[in-house]
């Protein structure tokens, strides 16, 4: 594989990845609605397979994101661009780090969630 195109591919992949992924587990549970509930549900704290979503549906886009940002960086030379687009992945990964407690708020790891959610 060309490792030149390698950030490309990762770009196109991460939205993909993330809807496959996201209609599986949510597919996985039958008291999840797309239209009632977040996505951050599949991954809080005592949520079925939890773990697995914030790797898989979170942490994997969060790094195929951050490596488009690298190849931004590297071949386009758009540094401020890219700057925000590893912002994006580096913030997309660390909601599965944290993730939200939906009984609890006011929990640090809700708020670091709720704050990588919006960046």
């Amino acid at each position: 594989m060309n490792l030149q195109r390698l950030p490309a591919i990762c770009g196109m992949l991460a939205p993909v990845w993330f809807l496959v992924a996201l209609l599986a587990f949510a597919a996985a549970r039958s008291d999840f609605s797309h239209l009632t509930k977040a996505v951050s549900e599949l991954g809080a704290v005592g949520a079925p397979h939890a773990l697995a979503w914030n790797i898989v549906g979170f942490g994997a886009v969060g790094v195929l994101i951050a490596i488009l940002a690298w190849g931004i960086w590297r071949q386009a030379g758009a540094r401020f661009a890219a700057l925000l687009v590893a912002v994006s992945g580096i913030a997309f990964a660390a909601a599965g780090v944290f993730p939200a407690d939906m009984t609890n708020f006011e929990a640090d790891t809700t708020r670091l969630h709720i704050l990588a959610s919006l960046m």
